[in-house]
């Protein structure tokens, strides 16, 4: 991930067992402990799942899609502390209210995801507590002139972070425009959602148990429908400036300060500040990865890169 200017990640599980999702944690606890220097830091997990509404499961195995009045989610939060980062849930499902607000005193954060949440609902899932909506567009109800629905609310409320898969896949690039145009650099965050046939050529990988299909830069399973993505982020970053005519600037801020903040580390990481974690990416000017540097320690250099004190961004 470093070669493509990733600095933090947070792993993302998806709709597992009970017991694959207990082992999951136990495994991010020891990654946590033990990932090497030139490693990109591992910042806790995003459970995508297993609150969700199968309806809208996309990718996800149904058969371990739980009410989220089970109390599970509650129990491995409070026996793993500070490694569930943000959970992405259906804020419709019963007992979803009780659990964001219960999560949200745990300091984890909540976004609204394979959900098929309405406009009222979602308006007050994002007063419980919700802050963010996981890959917008996708996994939802299409945004409808009679039944706006979760989009509109989010794309309307300014506390509301959204993120977006700038591949020109998920979203086609004009509605990418209209995102940009109505929220803004500092309520979105690009994210690739990607599997792990990133970086890698085309062929069968599997995702949650279930076969993908990975041809040129999209990943499907055997039904067509869309499962992650073979985005990086160095060429999301590229793209939304491609696709939308943003500048550099607010490009990067999409990248690395909003989803800081949109979790709750923009006061650590995110932007170049006195204090602040010296979490640098060295962009040439076709904007390809030079250098990542992690912690002040250099995580990644490109082979072929020679630096002179000419050297210029």
């Amino acid at each position: 991930m470093t070669s493509t200017g990733v600095t933090r990640f947070l792993g993302t599980t998806m709709t597992l067992s009970k017991e694959e999702l207990k082992q999951t944690l136990l495994s991010a606890c020891d990654f946590q402990r033990t990932r090497s220097l030139d490693a990109a830091g591992f910042n806790g997990l995003h459970l995508e799942g297993p609150y969700i509404n199968k309806k809208f499961k996309g990718a996800q195995n149904p058969e371990y899609i739980l009410e989220a009045d089970d109390g599970l989610l509650i129990r491995l939060a409070k026996e793993n502390p500070q490694i569930i980062k943000t959970v992405s849930l259906a804020p419709e499902i019963n007992g979803a209210e009780g659990l964001i607000k219960e999560l949200v005193s745990l300091g984890i954060y909540i976004s609204a995801g394979h959900t098929g949440v309405d406009y009222e609902l979602a308006r007050k899932a994002f007063d419980w507590g919700v802050n963010r909506v996981t890959h917008l567009f996708n996994a939802m109800p299409p945004l409808l002139h009679r039944a706006p629905g979760i989009i509109t609310a989010a794309l309307q409320d300014e506390r509301v972070f959204v993120e977006v898969i700038a591949d020109g896949i998920h979203i086609h690039p004009p509605v990418l425009d209209l995102i940009v145009k109505l929220k803004g650099p500092d309520r979105i965050c690009l994210i690739t959602d990607s599997m792990e046939a990133a970086g890698l050529k085309d062929g069968v990988f599997k995702l949650g148990g279930q076969e993908v299909f990975v041809k040129g830069a999209e990943a499907r399973l055997a039904d067509g429908t869309l499962a992650g993505s073979t985005l990086a982020m160095d060429q999301a970053v590229r793209n939304i400036i491609n696709f939308t005519g943003v500048l550099l600037p607010e490009a990067i801020k999409m990248a690395s300060y909003t989803p800081a903040c949109a979790i709750g580390l923009g006061k650590i990481t995110g932007s170049i500040e006195k204090g602040k974690s010296a979490d640098l990416v060295i962009l040439n000017k076709k904007l390809e990865v030079v250098q990542t540097i992690i912690k002040g320690d250099v995580a990644f250099k490109a082979s072929d890169i020679k630096f002179t004190s000419q050297f210029q961004l």
